[in-house]
């Protein structure tokens, strides 16, 4: 009722898309993903903790050397600290790099060696997924100083032709999963604002530049199979001139903490280029 109290609903639906080309060295892949999003205001309130109160829907889709995937995603945010996303992804694998690699011990250890003798025995093959999840965030800014606390819960369901899939490895969780079962991932992030994006004001149009320095670290289990991957490590985010047209740089580095499929080094390396309107 407080929330209500400060204000009805605004403004009319926001529309917003974002497009972003990525890539990962270690294990390799590379991704482009677009949505388009529109979002409703939920608060005529300047108050920092609900200005930017809002309720979108979006349709998502990326595509990876591995597979496609498209989808709804609806996000909740009616404040500043805190919000929700819920997502309903389909997905075809191709049959190609590490997907779909089915086997019959939760306990395989998804190595280099291991996967290529799997792929070299003709047992990789193409199919489908549903993936849906849920997602909620909580987020905290003192000074230059961002928190953000990730908890997400995925379920997979996979068909394959070759008929029904005890177990396989899923490509962009880096984990043994269940034919039909979940991962739950942990992810925390610490960043130093060195550059902050501005509003606009009478006397000066806003400014979307940004540095963001700080780290990323990641927990990531899959309760069926018990297998786990946990990384950390330096991450940054920065815009170098205003305006859309200018991509917001992502790069980072994470070592292996715990993993059964990789020694600790070379570490998860990643770039992405990403665009919003």
């Amino acid at each position: 009722m407080a929330l209500l109290a400060a204000g009805a609903l605004a403004a009319p639906v926001e529309l917003h898309t974002t497009h972003q080309v990525g890539a990962a060295l270690f294990p390799e892949g590379v991704q482009y993903m677009f949505e388009a999003e529109g979002r409703l205001p939920l608060w005529k309130s300047d108050h920092f903790l609900l200005a930017d109160g809002h309720v979108a829907l979006a349709a998502h889709a990326e595509i990876t050397p591995s597979f496609p995937r498209v989808g709804p995603v609806l996000r909740i945010a009616p404040v500043a600290f805190w919000d929700a996303t819920f997502r309903a992804y389909g997905t075809w694998y191709f049959g190609a790099f590490s997907s779909i690699l089915p086997f019959d011990d939760p306990a395989f250890r998804a190595t280099r060696e291991n996967k290529r003798a799997l792929i070299d025995d003709g047992v990789r093959t193409g199919g489908w997924g549903l993936r849906v999840d849920a997602e909620t965030r909580l987020k905290g800014k003192a000074g230059p100083v961002i928190v953000v606390l990730e908890l997400q819960w995925r379920h997979h369901h996979i068909e394959v032709p070759g008929g029904e899939l005890e177990w396989f490895w899923e490509p962009t969780e880096m984990l043994n999963v269940s034919g039909t079962g979940e991962v739950i991932n942990r992810n925390g992030y610490l960043f130093f604002e060195l550059i902050k994006p501005t509003t606009a004001t009478e006397a000066a149009p806003a400014d979307d530049r940004k540095l963001w320095i700080g780290a990323l670290g990641m927990w990531q289990t899959s309760p069926q199979s018990h297998d786990r991957n946990i990384r950390v490590g330096p991450v940054a985010f920065w815009k170098p001139a205003n305006g859309h047209k200018v991509p917001t740089l992502i790069v980072g580095t994470q070592a292996w903490i715990d993993s059964s499929f990789t020694p600790v080094f070379p570490p998860y390396t990643f770039v992405a280029a990403n665009w919003a309107k």
